[in-house]
């Protein structure tokens, strides 16, 4: 009978010892300001999060990833990436985040207007899908876009539109903060943040059809350009995504990933479009 509890103890221990710890950090800026909303996450893995307003984060690791490397972003920022193992063991967690220099030159736009042009799915359809985040994180850093292709002309994004989108959370607020996101296509989709300062929006809960005017942000692509929503709300805890999707085969122009720095996956298109005013292109350097 001893042997039994003895093992059924050192059994206990074993369980305890390999389930994921979670680890409390702070990203602060170089002047020790909080840097909110950045991204936190083990490298191609769905183990991530963001950090809150006042730059703090807890992210539940298990020991089998401490040879995986952490990644600590933000638009604006320097990335920052640490082995996991190297982060759990350092005393003091706060990571501070060096401010990006930008080198690219302003341009004004002398460009004028030729027409409009529809890029993604303007109208829902298809049947409702689900897109489950994990159900053992927060979920904060999930993110879903389509690629817009432009088929080289010069574009200014205008409006961006959203379809038949439910979301359940935690809470009594009726609307969900996102990040809008831009990447580079490069091959074999190793997506390139390209955002030089973060967009912020507001959305309802439930949408039907919603529409919100991009313009103002001078976004202008000419090549294929990954846009996302990212989910960084405060509110706590679990959702669903329900969205009209496409079956049965997914097209390779949607993608979403479960949390901050997973891996990117191939999935049914998302109700998503923006409107877009082809330009001549004439530019003129500042």
């Amino acid at each position: 009978m001893k042997k039994i509890i003895i093992s059924f103890l050192l059994l206990l221990m074993f369980l305890s010892f390999c389930r994921a710890q979670a680890y409390t950090g702070r990203l602060i800026d170089e002047q020790g300001i909080p840097v909110e909303y950045a991204n936190v996450g083990v490298v191609g893995k769905s183990i991530g999060t963001v950090t809150g307003r006042d730059g703090r984060f807890e992210l539940e690791i298990p020991q089998e990833r401490f040879s995986d490397s952490i990644r600590f972003s933000m638009i604006g920022y320097e990335t920052v990436t640490l082995l996991v193992s190297d982060f759990v063991n350092r005393t003091n967690k706060t990571i501070v985040m060096k401010e990006k220099i930008y080198s690219i030159e302003p341009i004004t736009i002398t460009a004028t207007t030729i027409r409009t042009m529809i890029l993604g799915y303007d109208r829902a359809n298809w049947q409702v899908v689900r897109l489950y985040p994990r159900d053992d994180s927060n979920n904060r850093g999930l993110e879903f876009g389509i690629i817009l292709d432009p088929k080289r002309e010069t574009v200014l994004l205008e409006t961006l539109t959203l379809n038949e989108m439910f979301i359940t959370k935690e809470g009594n607020d009726t609307t969900i903060l996102y990040r809008l996101n831009l990447y580079k296509v490069n091959p074999r989709n190793n997506f390139e943040n390209i955002m030089e300062k973060p967009v912020y929006i507001r959305a309802p809960k439930n949408i039907t059809r919603f529409e919100i005017d991009i313009s103002e942000h001078n976004f202008i692509i000419e090549n294929k350009t990954l846009l996302t929503l990212e989910y960084i709300d405060d509110a706590p805890l679990t959702f669903s995504l329900h969205f009209r999707g496409g079956f049965p085969k997914p097209p390779d122009d949607s993608f979403f990933r479960r949390a901050s720095h997973s891996n990117w996956i191939n999935t049914v298109c998302f109700g998503m479009s923006v409107k877009a005013r082809i330009m001549q292109k004439n530019f003129t350097q500042k």
